[in-house]
Order: structure tokens, then sequence, then C-alpha cells
């Protein structure tokens, strides 16, 4: 891939709290833990870009809840609050 990515951390405004320019090629789950490092957000709306068990669970023991749009074939699907893409969507 060519050019750059931004991951950011948005709040519930739209506001950018914190963010990070990658490559493309980097994966949106290496920077996850990144962006989230310096802060005490308790609950992380993200994309399917960061679907992964071990993220998810690294997340949990940090006492961060990763909220990601569920896959049809998703063994555990985790339900919801309401309004998520539209809250995701704010940016």
């Amino acid at each position: 891939f060519y050019g750059c990515k931004c991951h950011a951390l948005v709040s519930e405004s739209g506001y950018v709290i914190d963010y990070t320019i990658t490559p493309a090629s980097i994966a949106d789950r290496s920077m996850t833990e990144e962006v989230l490092s310096q802060f005490g957000t308790p609950t992380v709306l993200e994309d399917m870009g960061y679907l992964g068990q071990s993220l998810h669970d690294r997340l949990e023991l940090k006492g961060i809840d990763l909220m990601t749009p569920v896959r049809k074939n998703m063994k555990q699907k985790k339900i919801l609050f309401p309004n998520f893409s539209k809250r995701r969507k704010v940016i």
C-alpha cells in the first residue's frame, strides 16, 4: 500500500484527543495500544480493521472495552449499545 493512515482517538463530541500517523501498510490493530496507552478510556468504538480476539483480551486486562461491529460468522456476538454506527461515524 502507498500513502498514510491516521489512527485517531476522538471524543463522543467529535474532538480529536490523540492521533498517530503511520504508513498505509501498518495494520490498524498494531496502533491501538499506542494510541490508547496514555488515556483511561473505558470504552472505545472501532471499525472492522480492529477485530481480533488477542487485542480485545489485552485491552480488557487494561480495563478497556473495545467495541467493534460484528461479522455474521462471529461465534460470540457482543450486544452493542444503541446508535453504535452513528457514534462511530462522528468524524
